[in-house]
């Protein structure tokens, strides 16, 4: 929280230079917004309005309307300021879609900018408005009806009350295919923008009819242009595409991580079983709108039923496979943590309900989905022994058990073996020996010094 304290400073000093009553205005015409820009970080975290990747200011009106300007903070991760701005659009757009298609998630409106490359190079501003919803977060814990957590039968019953209900936020989406691609979405007016030059090369027919443009994938990118990756039409293209990615990063060293071995290692085994995952080859013609962290603190209940689905920063247009894989909230079991991927209480849950309202393809979506949210604990980390194992097993199945390594250290030691042919591999070790090195002269320093204090504490008579 300290590294959010030095940066609400500058952040305060640039909302202060802009005229947000007259934004608003034009937004909602006719009505009289009230907000108070905070001048202390502690105020705003104790409203609950910030996190370590946004802030939330309230804004209301006199009709009881409330809206928040959600504005981003620099952080550690964040994209650079050239693509910022398409990060935000791309969150509005998809809101803005949902919204339209009546799904439970607040309306957006970005604020007009005329030359995104001139904002962006003078502010460090990146905003937009929307609209705040009622209710409060879902149940904190993950699968919480897999480990027991909620034991009585009526809790119990109010949990998948709010599956059922997100199983039909799901099936909204599911009534509206997208045809450009693999990629987030954008607003019609960035489509000549030379950032998104890769727009739709494969356009078809109904591709004209969908509710916005499909364009590469915001959340990775590249030092050299073009900038952002995508649209891909197979998820083998396109999760090899960010493994390479990040694999180039790491021998280059643009990608600092404090053990660059295990996590290129990681990072190999993840595009085999890319690789070799015959469904992620299959091109596909028809996309939907995924959730990019479907966490249960992302989902609002109000009054016993779901009211919001928030944070849709990051999100995408995927295959149906992947868009209705089993949501992050039904993993935490023993099982799971394990690296197994037998169906959790709650996915069990979501596969009935889907075969209760007739689709029985998207409860195979679940019953087939582990490797995604393997992928997704895999890939841009260093992941520990149970998701490489899950990710194995996702792809080979459950009868590889047997033959997979049992401990990070032996993981890493059959993958050096597997991997030796690999060119970039010899110089990841040099790195990863030279930084242990690194970090051993620094601890032994840092001994040394602790014992001379204390030598010199004794001798002034301190202790």
């Amino acid at each position: 929280m300290q590294v959010n304290t030095r940066r609400w400073p500058p952040l305060l000093a640039a909302l202060a230079t802009l005229n947000l009553d007259q934004q608003i205005r034009s937004l909602r015409p006719g009505h009289e917004p009230t907000f108070t820009l905070p001048t202390e970080w502690v105020n705003l975290t104790t409203s609950r309005l910030a996190s370590s990747w946004n802030v939330h200011l309230l804004i209301d009106f006199e009709d009881e309307v409330k809206w928040l300007l959600r504005i981003r903070q620099g952080v550690a991760g964040s994209p650079p300021a050239d693509l910022q701005h398409f990060v935000v659009e791309s969150e509005v757009e998809t809101l803005r879609v949902l919204n339209r298609l009546g799904a439970k998630v607040p309306n957006a409106w970005s604020h007009v900018v005329s030359n995104p490359d001139e904002e962006n190079s003078t502010t460090i501003l990146n905003y937009f408005f929307l609209e705040m919803m009622p209710g409060k977060k879902w149940y904190p814990r993950p699968a919480p009806l897999s480990v027991g957590a909620i034991q009585r039968p009526d809790a119990q019953e109010k949990y998948k009350k709010i599956i059922d209900d997100f199983v039909r936020f799901q099936l909204i989406l599911a009534d509206v295919p997208f045809h450009g691609g693999i990629g987030s979405l954008y607003p019609s007016s960035l489509a000549s923008h030379p950032v998104l030059n890769n727009i739709n090369p494969r356009r078809s027919r109904k591709y004209q009819s969908d509710y916005a443009i499909t364009g590469p994938l915001v959340d990775f990118c590249k030092p050299d242009r073009p900038r952002l990756l995508g649209p891909f039409w197979s998820n083998r293209d396109r999760y090899l595409a960010q493994i390479d990615l990040i694999l180039d990063k790491l021998f280059t060293q643009e990608l600092l991580v404090d053990e660059p071995l295990p996590m290129f290692l990681s990072h190999l085994h993840a595009r085999k079983m890319v690789q070799t995952c015959q469904d992620m080859a299959r091109e596909e013609n028809e996309f939907y709108i995924k959730h990019p962290d479907s966490k249960a603190n992302q989902i609002l209940v109000s009054e016993g039923s779901l009211s919001a689905v928030l944070d849709w920063e990051w999100a995408y247009v995927t295959t149906k496979a992947e868009a209705f894989s089993s949501p992050r909230f039904c993993f935490g079991s023993d099982r799971h943590r394990a690296g197994h991927n037998d169906l959790s209480i709650e996915e069990t849950h979501m596969v009935h309900c889907y075969e209760k309202y007739g689709r029985p393809d998207l409860a195979d979506c679940i019953r087939k989905g582990a490797v995604y949210y393997r992928l997704f604990n895999v890939i841009g980390w260093s992941p520990d022994v149970s998701d490489l194992n899950g990710l194995t097993r996702a792809v080979l199945g459950e009868d590889t058990a047997e033959s997979l390594p049992e401990t990070q250290d032996a993981w890493i030691e059959e993958a050096l073996v597997r991997f030796k042919n690999d060119p970039r591999l010899s110089s990841i070790q040099k790195l990863q020996e030279t930084q242990d090195e690194e970090i051993k002269v620094a601890k032994e320093e840092r001994k040394v010094g602790l014992e001379k204090g204390t030598a010199i504490t004794r001798t002034w008579g301190w202790m």
